[in-house]
């Protein structure tokens, strides 16, 4: 078992160095105990888009597994689970629309990415996140 570090983003960051690594966002489940990090490693412009999902312990955060590039998943943690989005914007886009199960939601656009995460505690990765449009 791997030792926990102070944060998600340090867990996430694991043994690589700083420049080659730059964290876009991090996104917690409701109870805080989860997390999905989304980060960029190696040196512009051949980057590689990886996500580090991660949980709260007494001693710190843990790294649970992660998954590399671009578009829409799933990860289930126990009895539920995140669905994710990560998409590249178009240069000048302020925001994104996406579709949920929940409606439209508006989703700002982060240095040249969208990123929607929503935790589930059904477990149900079929929630159609869709990217509509770029604003």
């Amino acid at each position: 078992m791997e030792d926990a570090r102070p944060t998600p983003e340090d867990i996430a960051r694991g043994d690589i160095p700083e420049p080659y690594v730059r964290v876009l966002e991090t996104e917690y489940s409701p109870d805080g105990l989860h997390a999905a990090v989304f980060l960029l490693t190696n040196e512009p412009p051949a980057v590689e888009e990886y996500i580090e999902f991660c949980y709260r312990t007494e001693d710190g955060w843990i790294g649970e597994s992660g998954v590399s590039g671009l578009g829409r998943g799933g990860h289930s943690v126990g009895d539920f689970g995140v669905t994710y989005l990560w998409e590249q914007a178009p240069p000048g886009a302020l925001s994104a629309r996406v579709r949920t199960r929940h409606g439209v939601k508006r989703v700002p656009v982060r240095d040249g990415y969208v990123i929607y995460a929503l935790w589930d505690t059904n477990c149900t990765f079929d929630d159609e996140l869709e990217l509509l449009t770029f604003a």
